[in-house]
């Protein structure tokens, strides 16, 4: 019963006519600059299920953090667990008790699990996950990332599809504006000029990893999700179920060259807050 707003977000680039014309094939060049476009619309869809999911903002009901020292209980009474690149850690059964307390509190078992790139690197290392993958070997997987996604899926009892990893690099340099009449110098009215600090490369998430019930992401008022993405259907005509984004072209007469625009339309909203939770912290 509740309202949301679409997000429509773009990013542009551009190609002279001294590149085009130069580069080994002019249809390379703009074929190049399309997968470039794409990928960036991902990243910004994987950075606002990011923003909206994985960071802390206490929209979910249950908030797991993990400490360096070892705990009595797998999750103790201050819902702490130890953090997954500690030698003694054992992410199985802390993942295994996070579906017995959805289970418990609300009826319905985690078939989603989000989980950072830099964390999947500790569980492959970890002495429980390899443990438990020699005693229970998986039939043509002999390791790497799907080797512990199988080990997961297998002891927790889920579909090893819906584990996902988010391994997105993002720079996290700041940007800010500078004199807005340097805008101008492109012969166009682009406003004020962005400038960046030095790279600084990163991963797009969080320590942290979700564990939820997502159903199948419909928005129904009897569904049983944890969250739904809203999508925009048929916003730009000729691009069918995949109405929420467009690649556009416009050749720019002052600056001699074609501009190249994507556009993405969604938005996620988390609908059910009991049927997510997240382990903060879960590596140092």
């Amino acid at each position: 019963t509740d309202s949301y707003v679409i997000d429509v977000k773009g990013l542009r680039d551009f190609i002279s006519d001294r590149d085009a014309v130069n580069a080994a094939a002019a249809l390379d060049l703009t074929q190049d600059t399309s997968l470039f476009l794409a990928r960036n619309a991902t990243k910004a869809r994987n950075s606002a299920f990011v923003d909206s999911h994985l960071v802390n903002n206490s929209q979910w009901d249950t908030v797991l953090t993990g400490i360096a020292t070892a705990v009595p209980l797998v999750i103790n009474g201050t819902n702490q667990f130890q953090q997954f690149d500690q030698a003694a850690a054992e992410p199985l059964s802390v993942l295994d008790k996070v579906c017995e307390v959805m289970l418990e509190s609300t009826g319905l078992k985690p078939d989603t699990i989000v989980i950072p790139r830099q964390i999947v690197t500790h569980l492959k290392r970890n002495d429980e996950v390899n443990q438990y993958g020699i005693n229970n070997p998986i039939s043509g997987i002999a390791g790497g990332d799907e080797y512990s996604k199988q080990i997961i899926a297998q002891y927790i009892g889920l579909d090893a599809s819906r584990i996902h990893v988010i391994e997105a690099i993002v720079d996290k340099a700041a940007i800010t504006s500078t004199d807005a009449t340097l805008g101008e110098l492109n012969h166009e009215n682009a406003g004020a000029k962005l400038t960046q600090a030095a790279e600084s490369l990163g991963f797009i998430t969080p320590n942290n990893i979700l564990v939820a019930h997502m159903g199948d992401m419909n928005a129904g008022l009897r569904s049983q999700g944890a969250s739904v993405e809203f999508l925009w259907n048929g916003l730009y005509p000729g691009s069918g179920e995949r109405g929420n984004y467009k690649l556009k072209t416009n050749y720019n007469e002052n600056r001699e060259g074609l501009y190249m625009e994507a556009r993405l339309a969604f938005v996620f909203k988390i609908v059910a807050s009991r049927l997510g939770i997240l382990l903060v912290d879960a590596i140092a």
